[in-house]
């Protein structure tokens, strides 16, 4: 970064910042802080999801409403990224979305969305077995994570070097 200054007879003096590198650090540091905030809220949303038991009819303990939901397979957990997105300057952190058996109601438009938030939704029928309505309670996993991450990026906006 380029700082140029004058000096004005009466003792005055100004200073010009060079906009183009200015805007290139600044740039950078955004990138690099989203970044760091994205990787450490998708870890603390991923440690936040404990693994169930193997045998689900032992488990008699059930979760509370608003616990993390319990992963039997690492579909859910390891499918959740975080992307940034340049032209905004934004990152978003959540679960990719996928296709399922289920057909859900379109105020929550995924199961992830579904396992948040908690609703109902219909299961298809099968060869085996008629097509059922379940309710879910709400497991929250994404927005425990929130007040961590605005922490975190407060401590990188102070901590990351302009370069």
């Amino acid at each position: 970064m380029t700082v140029l200054s004058k000096t004005f007879p009466g003792g005055r003096m100004t200073f010009h910042l060079d906009n183009a590198k200015l805007k290139r650090s600044l740039k950078r540091k955004e990138r690099t802080t989203l970044a760091r905030v994205g990787a450490f809220a998708r870890s603390a949303i991923r440690r936040s999801m404990k693994k169930g038991p193997k045998k689900r009819s032992t488990y008699k303990n059930h979760l509370a409403s608003d616990a993390p939901p319990r992963y039997y397979t690492r579909i859910l957990k390891d499918n959740i990224f975080f992307v940034y997105d340049d032209k905004n300057g934004e990152v978003t952190i959540g679960p990719v979305k996928k296709t399922s058996q289920y057909v859900i109601p379109r105020k929550h438009k995924t199961v992830a969305a579904l396992i948040e938030k908690g609703g109902t939704a219909t299961i298809n029928a099968t060869r085996r077995s008629p097509a059922v309505t379940a309710r879910y309670k709400s497991h929250p996993f994404v927005l425990p994570a929130q007040p961590i991450a605005v922490k975190k990026l407060k401590e990188l906006l102070r901590t990351v070097p302009l370069r």
